[in-house]
């Protein structure tokens, strides 16, 4: 009857945990959209996450076919949206781009992943 007891309240507990300590951030879109062709060139990349992530950790890449960086400056978040990261870019011009971040989760997971997009006539 005890064990049954506490084996009750041990489940209880873990059931009552907030299911944000075992999240990670995820990638919900981003702009440019992956795997798209824009007519001109942006001056950022954003990244959404479904939470704030830390910039000062984060890691985003943004290179052209012959792995020239093209970022302008270091991830920042945005002003109007605390879970979006903003990248500024220099001007880039005809052609494929690769997009690599990694971040850092609010429980302390790092998160990563790849996209491309294209810019040129449409």
């Amino acid at each position: 009857m005890r064990r049954a007891l506490v084996t009750g309240v041990v489940c209880a507990i873990a059931l009552a945990a907030p299911a944000v300590a075992w999240s990670h951030a995820a990638l919900l879109r981003t702009v440019p959209a992956g795997s798209v062709l824009v007519n001109t060139s942006p001056k950022q990349v954003a990244l959404v996450y479904s939470e704030a992530v830390e910039p000062r950790f984060a890691i985003v890449s943004v290179t052209d076919a012959g792995a020239h960086q093209l970022a302008a400056g270091p991830a920042h978040r945005s002003a109007s949206n605390p879970d979006e990261l903003d990248v500024p870019l220099h001007r880039l011009g005809e052609g494929w781009y690769l997009v690599v971040w990694r971040v850092i989760s609010v429980d302390g997971h790092p998160v990563r992943g790849a996209f491309t997009f294209a810019v040129g006539p449409n």
